[in-house]
């Protein structure tokens, strides 16, 4: 299972709208693809608009450290902002905590991050892992 990591915080509504129906699409080519994929920002924007009610960052920043723990590596959906996205490098530090892979994820119109080291992007350690799985 991949773990979709991208910025959805905006004060815009129609940004974070935005945000959340890009990285949906990104996990629907996934699964055309045959890779399970899992994105708290499709999921949680979904539950937010359907239900009219707004979950605290730090529920979000609790539930994705469950899925990630279940997730065998994460990919950086490059929308505009993610670089200064504050869930973007919480997840990112999460993922090195559980010792996941991450790479950037190219979509169109999101920035290029072909060769883009992400750990080293964030200044994060990069940690060896034995037996590390890959994936498609």
């Amino acid at each position: 299972m991949i773990y979709l990591i991208s910025p959805y915080t905006h004060q815009n509504p129609l940004v974070r709208a935005e945000r959340a129906r890009k990285v949906g699409r990104v996990a629907l080519a996934l699964a055309e693809e045959g890779i399970m994929s899992i994105s708290p920002v499709f999921y949680g924007h979904q539950l937010e608009e359907k239900f009219h009610v707004h979950l605290p960052y730090e529920f979000w920043l609790s539930w994705s450290r469950g899925v990630m723990a279940k997730c065998s590596a994460a990919y950086v959906v490059a929308l505009p902002g993610w670089r200064e996205s504050r869930g973007v490098r919480e997840e990112c530090k999460l993922a090195v905590e559980l010792s996941m892979p991450i790479t950037g994820y190219q979509i169109a119109d999101a920035e290029e991050v072909s060769g883009l080291d992400i750990r080293k992007e964030f200044d994060l350690p990069i940690v060896k892992v034995k037996g590390m799985r890959s994936v498609k």
